[in-house]
């Protein structure tokens, strides 16, 4: 029992389950079971395993798309918790491509749709003909950003952050965004500063360099982007979400405390 409390505490559920085995409580099996696929992100599997325990639900975002990001995020808030600060960095990039974008349309209130295409293969375009079409102010900034000019390129993280600078710059609510956008900046920053370092280097990222690159904890970042989730999605989420692992945690603890 103790073992398996040691691995549910670190949330290596792949570890717990083979502990887990062994003992006779069905429901302790599907909540480790549960957290495992959910964990990998087989949400899926996850609901059809259990999806409750005594009427208290595990899955409590209804909004799909902010459902999606937070599952994923909390993939990432869990790399952090074990200090796996290379994985945390490096998992930062898909999820800051679509919270930025979500950020746009629900806080920023603009359409980015008519300046890009979306490809089949996921690959998505910002393209300049569109930009010149629909925004050339922005297209003016980026000009001065990119050298020689700004070209059709992918939609990434940098460009993401120039297109939320122009708005932010523009604004008339500077007060109200102001932290978002500087939350922006030091994810931008460490995105592009230390996902190479993470993904190639023979070192691994450490707590100091994440604070020297952003001037913020790992922990101090995964609570603002607790804070973002708030701004983007008001009241389609619940604080309580956020810590869906740790409760769940406790469920567990209770069935092995009962076994």
């Amino acid at each position: 029992k103790s073992q398996i409390k040691a691995l549910i505490k670190i949330y290596d559920y792949k570890g717990a389950l083979q502990l887990v085995e062994a003992l006779d409580n069905e429901m302790l099996k599907k909540l480790i079971t549960h957290c495992d696929k959910r964990l990998s992100l087989e949400y899926s599997e996850a609901r059809k395993i259990i999806d409750s325990y005594f009427g208290k639900a595990l899955f409590l975002i209804e909004d799909t798309r902010c459902r999606e990001l937070v599952e994923y995020f909390l993939t990432l808030k869990i790399k952090q918790r074990r200090q796996a600060l290379s994985d945390f960095v490096i998992g930062l990039n898909p999820f800051l491509v679509e919270i930025m974008q979500e950020y746009i349309k629900c806080v920023l209130r603009q359409d980015m749709e008519k300046i890009l295409e979306r490809k089949k293969n996921q690959e998505t375009k910002v393209v300049r003909k569109h930009l010149e079409a629909y925004e050339p102010d922005l297209l003016a900034e980026l000009d001065k950003e990119y050298k020689p000019y700004y070209r059709t390129g992918d939609l990434n993280v940098i460009f993401l952050y120039e297109y939320i600078k122009f708005y932010y710059d523009k604004s008339s609510n500077k007060k109200e965004q102001y932290k978002a956008f500087v939350l922006f900046e030091h994810l931008k920053d460490i995105n592009q500063e230390l996902r190479n370092e993470a993904a190639h280097q023979f070192t691994s990222i450490t707590e100091e360099r994440i604070k020297t690159v952003s001037s913020k904890t790992s922990k101090q970042i995964v609570k603002d982007i607790e804070g973002l989730f708030v701004t983007i999605f008001k009241n389609k989420i619940k604080a309580s979400a956020f810590d869906i692992y740790d409760t769940i945690n406790q469920y567990i603890n209770k069935e092995l405390e009962e076994y």
